[in-house]
């Protein structure tokens, strides 16, 4: 039979070209459409929740929030190993560790999807679920690290609330943040130059005036009695409530009179991020996401890059951290050091066989391999 299907073969030679293209054919259109991921996730029987709360809120409303998302895990997980939870100002950390792999007919993963799904229901503040990728990255980091850079942050301003709209509403994604958030309440002091000038105070009296009632800055020290007190400049805290408050403070000019502020500057509410950031000498914002189920690493970043494509304009650039950084550049890596494979070994068979073309004809079968790895 065998001897049959080889004489078959060679009297119809041009079935190999038709192979041939088929393969390729096949190995781009596989290669394409397969999933990309740097590494499956191993099942390390350990899962972070970390929850986060609005810019300003206080310790006891976290310490609440955290607790809750603790009581939600353990109602979830009550076969848990145990369960640690850590609260800090603006923040808080909930440690699940699962019992051993052999003690439990679940996975880490299954375990890691309930709880996503579950802590999207609480809304008081936020909660991410992460594990920790097989290898590389941060711990407890979320997979998918895309970072927006632009030449100012008022551009930056203006468009992350619809990158971030499409990330949300992106069927890929199953949680994302930003870290450069613009919530941190700020007053902006506008001083009216000329009228200063005209009244004899200078923009220098107005900052220190300002500093020595809002600062707190210590002024000195008083001895009495064989003790030590600091003496420190404030004004009282019933007067300096309100931003208005600020416009009421007196101060002396030149001339020896007292001018009220409000005559001479104007007070313009804003909002800014409590930190900047910067990657490259730019001022950027990283977007960390979490993946959907069944979806893998490369699925976001392509999403990413669509999203990026839609919504950003020439000015800005993009890049990439932790695993994501990761996975692009094994990727490319990957594809050197299997081109480069090939070349040394075309070279040691030509070497062995004293011919250039008997090593091509052998290497025909490596597209034939690839594509069979692919199917398999």
């Amino acid at each position: 039979g065998y001897a049959r299907s080889l004489n078959w073969f060679l009297r119809r030679r041009y079935v190999s070209i038709v192979i041939m293209i088929l393969s390729f054919i096949g190995i781009g259109w596989m290669w394409s459409s397969i999933p990309a991921e740097m590494a499956p996730l191993e099942d390390r029987s350990s899962i972070t929740i970390r929850t986060m709360g609005a810019e300003g809120v206080t310790y006891e409303y976290m310490r609440d929030y955290t607790e809750e998302i603790t009581l939600l895990a353990d109602s979830l997980m009550p076969d848990a190993a145990f369960i640690t939870s850590r609260v800090s100002n603006g923040g808080g950390n909930i440690q699940i560790t699962l019992k051993n792999l052999k003690e439990r007919n679940y996975t880490q993963m299954e375990v890691a999807e309930k709880l996503s799904r579950a802590v999207r229901t609480k809304t008081d503040a936020r909660s991410f679920v992460q594990q920790q990728s097989t290898f590389g990255g941060r711990r407890g980091a979320m997979p998918v690290q895309f970072v927006l850079q632009a030449t100012n942050i008022e551009k930056l301003q203006e468009v992350l609330p619809k990158f971030m709209a499409k990330v949300y509403d992106s069927p890929v994604f199953q949680m994302a943040d930003v870290d450069l958030k613009f919530s941190k309440p700020e007053l902006r002091i506008e001083i009216n130059r000329e009228k200063a000038n005209l009244m004899g105070v200078n923009t220098k009296d107005i900052a220190q005036t300002l500093q020595y009632g809002l600062s707190g800055q210590r002024l000195g020290y008083l001895y009495l009695n064989g003790k030590q007190y600091e003496i420190v400049g404030e004004i009282n805290r019933q007067q300096r409530n309100s931003p208005a408050n600020l416009k009421s403070i007196y101060m002396r000019s030149t001339k020896g009179e007292m001018i009220q502020m409000e005559n001479l500057v104007e007070l313009i509410e804003g909002i800014a991020p409590p930190k900047l950031y910067r990657y490259n000498r730019f001022v950027s914002a990283t977007i960390s996401a979490g993946l959907a189920e069944g979806k893998t690493i490369g699925d976001g970043l392509d999403e990413m890059d669509k999203i990026a494509a839609s919504t950003l304009g020439d000015t800005f650039r993009t890049a990439l951290a932790g695993d994501s950084k990761e996975f692009r550049e094994s990727s490319s890596s990957l594809m050197f050091a299997f081109a480069l494979a090939l070349v040394l070994i075309y070279l040691i068979l030509a070497a062995q066989f004293e011919s250039f073309k008997d090593p091509f004809i052998i290497m025909l079968t490596v597209p034939l391999a690839i594509c069979g790895a692919l199917i398999f």
